[in-house]
Parts: structure tokens; sequence; C-alpha cells
């Protein structure tokens, strides 16, 4: 019989359920259902993004769980760059020709340092997610070392100091002591989860002794209960800051926190409910060649569909804020345009990875590596490419 070395596909699901969430989330954000809704609309909205803000967050934890035990690659640096600057200047081609065109309304004003932004490799502030993952994935055999020469004790404790202090301290009395830390767009996020994500893999908490007394499909359902709780929790504080924020200064002091609860990446109730959602799909056991395909071109479609000129513009040229108020079925649009988003960037993917790989197989491509690896030897530097 033949071995098979395909991979689990749990959390390859849990990678298109959490992109598919991501897409969800910015239609509903960029489009400004939230401002726009009232009523049951909006409470629909505030749920749905309450249960969906685990979606970043779910994404590092899976950096922290897979890569904890692995070596950095420089190739894998290299193909995360290029994708990126693939998908930079291909959406400055689209907007170009979609303007000039087909004379559609482009709400990014094109200066030159926007110009500038625009066909380089990698930016300062358009793309939070790259950079800080590029960084995190530079520096993990340095973590990693850290992380395998801690015992479980020590281990927790670090992660229960992080959290105290980058989670619970940082986002409930600090606010932004850093750029972007009030909404947790930052590498403190990344840092911390990293550790749970490996952590998660070393000791597996479903194998504890306060869960051993559960059937493997009770610990699921716990995990989604805990899941779904959490997601209520973080509906509450969002109405809750939404209706103190014009009573004073010091309501809108603890609105701005109630917010940061609701919605940072590294607030406590977020953590909390990521780790649950991802222990969920952890613990599933099953294998799809398709799913893994799928998954496969997540990380192109996220960036894609976040383009600034596709964020920019798209949700304006849809002006789906006049349908705010129309309830289920508002959220019925936001899921179509949704899967058909999706549908469209993973088409798009698939072909740009069929373009790469051709090039990539050329004997010039080859000459091209060994010459850089050769170059990489004269410098006396030991990376692993």
């Amino acid at each position: 019989m033949k071995r098979t070395t395909e991979k689990k596909s749990s959390l390859e699901l849990m990678r298109i359920i959490s992109m598919l969430f991501i897409i969800f989330y910015h239609i509903i954000l960029h489009s400004k259902l939230t401002d726009y809704s009232t009523g049951g609309s909006r409470f629909l909205l505030v749920l749905i993004e309450a249960l969906f803000v685990v979606h970043v967050n779910s994404f590092v934890l899976l950096t922290g769980y897979f890569q904890s035990d692995k070596q950095a690659k420089l190739s894998k640096v290299i193909q995360v760059i290029n994708i990126n600057w693939f998908y930079k200047l291909f959406c400055l081609l689209g907007i170009y020709i979609l303007v000039h065109y087909f004379s559609l309304n482009n709400n990014i004003e094109m200066t030159f340092h926007q110009k500038l932004i625009s066909i380089l490799p990698l930016d300062r502030g358009e793309n939070w997610y790259v950079n800080c993952y590029l960084l995190i994935y530079i520096f993990s055999p340095f973590i990693n070392i850290l992380i395998n020469k801690l015992d479980k004790n020590k281990l927790k404790k670090i992660i229960v100091i992080m959290f105290i202090v980058f989670s619970i301290i940082g986002t409930v009395f600090t606010g932004n002591i850093v750029p972007h830390y009030a909404d947790g767009r930052c590498m403190l996020t990344f840092i911390l989860l990293y550790f749970v994500g490996a952590y998660l893999r070393k000791y597996p908490i479903e194998e504890s002794r306060y869960l051993n007394a559960f059937t493997d499909k009770m610990k699921k359902y716990i995990f989604l209960l805990i899941y779904f709780s959490f997601g209520i929790v973080i509906t509450l504080f969002r109405f809750t800051s939404i209706n103190i924020m014009n009573y004073g200064r010091l309501f809108n002091e603890f609105s701005n926190i109630f917010l940061n609860l609701a919605l940072s990446f590294l607030s406590p109730l977020v953590i909390i409910e990521s780790i649950s959602y991802f222990l969920f799909f952890k613990n599933m056991n099953f294998r799809s060649k398709i799913i893994n395909f799928i998954a496969g071109t997540t990380f192109g479609i996220y960036l894609l569909h976040e383009n600034i000129y596709i964020s920019f513009n798209l949700y304006d040229w849809l002006n789906l804020g006049k349908h705010a108020n129309e309830g289920i079925k508002m959220i019925g649009m936001v899921i179509i345009l949704g899967l058909i988003i999706f549908i469209i960037c993973m088409i798009i993917e698939i072909i740009r990875r069929a373009i790469f790989s051709f090039f990539y197989n050329r004997k010039f491509a080859f000459k091209n590596r060994e010459k850089i690896k050769d170059f990489i030897k004269s410098l006396g530097l030991d990376i692993n490419y």
C-alpha cells in the first residue's frame, strides 16, 4: 500500500475560514455598514464582527504552531517579498486600466509618494501584517532557541507575563504606547501569539488533566462554546462603548477602553476567543487534498483583496452602505460578495503560482539561485537557503 504524506486538513480548513472571515470583516469595515446601520441590523453586524475578529490572530497562532520547530529559510523570505511585490504591481496596473479606460473613480490620490510606495516590494505601513510576519519569521530561529530551552512551567510563566503586560495592561491602561498598539496591529501581538502557538504544539491543552475526562468530540464543543461565549461578551463591550461615548470625558475614556477590548487583536478577550477558535479546528482529524490546495492560496488572496487600491475603491464602487439596514438580506449580500471575492482572488493566485513555478523551474533561475547561495557562502554566512 502506498504511504500517504498528505498533511492533516483541519488547520488548513481554518486557514480558509479565517480568510473568509477577513474578507467579510473588510467588506463590513470598508463599506461602513456598522456606521450606517441601526437597530437589529447593527446588532447583527456587531455580533458578526465580534465573531470574525479572530481572523488575523488565528494565522499568527498557526505561525507559532508550525514554525516553532522549523528552521527559517532565506528562500521563504524572498518568496513572501516577491508575492507581495507582484500584487502591488498587479493592482497598480489594474487601477490604471480601470480609471483610464473604464472611467471608474480612484479614491487614492496618486502623489509621487503614493506611486513610490506602490512600486516598492515592501513599505512601512500599507501592509502591516506582511511586515510583522517577515520580522517574526526572520527572528524565529532565535525565539525557537528560547522556547525549546524552557520547560513547561517556565514557558507558561513567560506567556502569562506577556499576556498580562502586553494584552491586559497594554490594552486597558496604556493605549497607544507604540504605533497601532491600541488596535493590536503590531509586533507585540505576533510575539505573544507565536509563543502561545508554540506552547500549544509542545503541550497540547486538550491532553491536560482538566480535559482528560471529556471525549474528543466534547472537547471540540467546549472550545466552540468558549469561542461563541467570548464573541457575545465582545459584542456587549462594543455596544457599551457605543452607548456611553457621548456622556463626557470620563465616559469617553471608558468607551475607548471597551472599544479596544472589543476590536483590538491584542485584547485579552479577542486573544482567548482566538485560542478557542484555533483549538476547535486543531482537534479535528481529517484529510482533504482540495482543502489543502485551497488553503495554499490564502496568502495571495489576502494580499490581493487587501491591497490599498482594492480596499479603498471596490466597496465605494459597490456602494453597499445603502443596504446597511436590510438585516438578513444585507448579511446575505456580504456573504455572497465575500465568496465572489474569495473565488476571483483564488483563481488569480492559482495563475500567479503557475507563472512563478514556470519561471522558477527554468535553467536561468536555477543558475541565479546557485549564484546567490555561492555569494552568501563567500561572505562566511551560514544561512539556511
